[in-house]
């Protein structure tokens, strides 16, 4: 049994240092260190004696590219994406968006040296958080990406130009798009000596990055899927998304041989439902998850009032008290 906890929004050495050891003492087994571009810019040394600092206490890591080129899960700006507007993402309105494009040369090699900067930390597994493109509203009838780069590639692969319409064989290229640039990058990984572990963002109905989580999980780059079924934010009973979520992890992990992780939400905890943590965490326990984590650190103390717990203390309380259940478990 593993337990993971996020953690971010602090590079002072002697409070991680501190935070680190309350982590411990709350029975947590590993914690999911962000690694923005901000980090990669600023505080790549740092990254390195927090990682040591977290070993140091017992705790594997993981390193997120957190928000990286917008790609990636996370409430964090692109360094890149200011940088680089040739780089960006197009939609089907002719709009330039504020994320860069998985099939730009230039946006590829970035990711390649985040890759490189974060296995010089000495990080256990790399955790690939939510590649997506954004998602409009179907009303809206937008898409991304048309850009130049994209629109060559898709001729070229399919023999004619893309519809105005979102296709199937679209959506395909893009999955297809961000699978590939990530299999590349996980072989990199791989070959380093370190483990990756990509979460699948659960909103499915347009999420063309992933939609097919399938194809994911016959990367033998890949060593462990998961998603993250937030029921305030999916807006559906915890008693329902956790286990349709947990269960589709758990039977792609038996066919294609893969470790399955369950994220449990702790943020945005209103007062009174901080029990929902505990249930959520033995419904995912009843579909065969051995490895949870939580996002994020002490219920989110952090963070502004609109996703922090409104009780942290005990949202943090409950969740190590549950994973000390879980690991006393034979």
């Amino acid at each position: 049994m593993e337990t993971g906890i996020s953690y971010y929004a602090n590079r002072i050495l002697k409070h991680v240092a501190e935070d680190m050891a309350e982590i411990k003492k709350n029975n947590c087994t590993y914690v999911v260190h962000t690694f923005s571009e901000e980090d990669l810019h600023f505080y790549k040394d740092t990254m390195k004696e927090i990682v040591k600092v977290t070993h140091d206490h017992g705790l594997a890591v993981h390193l997120d590219p957190w928000a990286v080129g917008g790609l990636f899960g996370g409430e964090a700006f692109s360094k890149f994406v200011m940088e680089n507007k040739d780089a960006c993402q197009v939609d089907n309105q002719g709009h330039i968006l504020g994320r860069a494009c998985p099939n730009h040369s230039g946006f590829r090699e970035y990711l390649r040296s985040w890759t490189e900067e974060a296995l010089g930390a000495g990080p256990d597994y790399i955790f690939w958080d939510e590649p997506h493109y954004p998602m409009f509203p179907e009303k809206e009838g937008r898409w991304t990406c048309c850009c130049a780069v994209c629109r060559k590639k898709y001729g070229e692969r399919f023999g004619r130009e893309m519809g105005k319409s979102l296709e199937q064989e679209m959506v395909q290229f893009y999955q297809d798009s961000v699978m590939e640039l990530l299999d590349e990058l996980c072989i990199t990984v791989r070959k380093a000596g370190v483990k990756n572990s990509v979460c699948f963002l659960p909103r499915e109905r347009f999420n063309p990055a992933t939609y097919d989580w399938e194809k994911y999980a016959r990367l033998s780059s890949i060593d462990m899927i998961g998603t993250d079924p937030y029921w305030t934010s999916l807006k559906e009973p915890l008693e329902e998304c956790v286990p349709r979520l947990s269960r589709r992890i758990r039977e792609l992990c038996l066919k294609h041989g893969k470790e399955g992780q369950i994220w449990i939400q702790n943020i945005g905890i209103r007062l009174g439902t901080e029990t929902d943590i505990s249930r959520a965490i033995d419904l995912a326990y009843q579909e065969g998850i051995r490895n949870m984590a939580a996002w994020c650190y002490h219920g989110a103390s952090m963070l502004g009032r609109s996703v922090r717990c409104d009780d942290p203390e005990k949202v943090w309380k409950i969740l190590g008290n549950k994973y000390k259940e879980l690991l006393l478990i034979k």
